[in-house]
């Protein structure tokens, strides 16, 4: 019988800034399929970690998180990022009226080339967009959506209290990793099996509801167990 631990995730894993290269390498998404009816913003961003081979919690997670915010600080000392207007227009191939300040923008994050800071918006600036919706768990589209906008427009400040607070959380659960082990995310509602610090299956997940009818929507608790034995059952598809 084979043992292996598991671990339910709720703390909030922010995106490191992408600093520390050149020019910045083109983000190799899957390619784009059309949206199904049933299609969510929270379907497409679980879509985008699906691809991804690379745990959400792993023993570097927490040094991960603390140089994030060791680098977020100095932006904060250098004056933060600037602020997208809600209106602005994004276009492929023409010059918009927000589209230095965007390039500016993901220049600070260090997912733009310096060299890159004036033009239309051309392959270069989509490549940058994709690869902050990569580090956001948002579908690489190269597309200014709302919700990437909004994100853009999350403070430094306000990115560095996220990280500080994953990083308190991470410091009090003491999980022993091993060679394999299974982490649930909460908040992308996803079930990972890790083996040699891989992910091998991935599983969708259905979490809180219980919670949230008996305990008024009250914060789960991390949580860890052995796992003994597991069985698999077919339980047909649904409607």
């Amino acid at each position: 019988m084979q043992r292996m631990t598991i671990v339910a995730v709720a703390a909030m894993l922010v995106a490191a800034p992408a600093y520390g290269q050149g020019t910045a390498p083109a983000v190799h998404a899957a390619p784009a399929k059309p949206a199904a009816p049933s299609s969510t913003p929270e379907s497409r961003s679980a879509a985008v970690l699906a691809l991804q081979h690379d745990p959400t919690y792993d023993e570097g997670s927490a040094q991960r998180i603390r140089e994030a915010a060791l680098s977020y600080s100095d932006v904060a000392v250098r004056g933060g990022w600037p602020m997208i207007p809600s209106e602005a227009k994004f276009a492929s191939g023409t010059q918009g009226a927000h589209d230095e300040l965007l390039r500016r923008r993901l220049i600070i994050s260090g997912d733009l080339a310096a060299d890159k800071a004036s033009g239309a918006y051309d392959d270069a600036l989509a490549d940058a967009v994709k690869r902050f919706q990569v580090r956001h768990g948002l579908a690489a589209t190269g597309v200014v959506t709302p919700r990437t906008l909004a994100a853009l427009n999350v403070s430094v400040q306000k990115r560095i209290k996220q990280l500080e607070a994953s990083l308190e959380r991470l410091g009090q659960m003491n999980f022993p990793f091993g060679q394999r082990y299974v982490v649930v995310n909460i908040p992308a509602t996803f079930a990972e099996a890790i083996e040699d610090d891989k992910v091998v299956r991935r599983y969708r997940v259905i979490v809180a509801d219980a919670c949230r009818r008996h305990h008024q929507r009250q914060p789960q608790p991390d949580l860890d167990r052995t796992v003994v034995d597991c069985e698999s059952r077919n339980l047909g598809a649904h409607a």
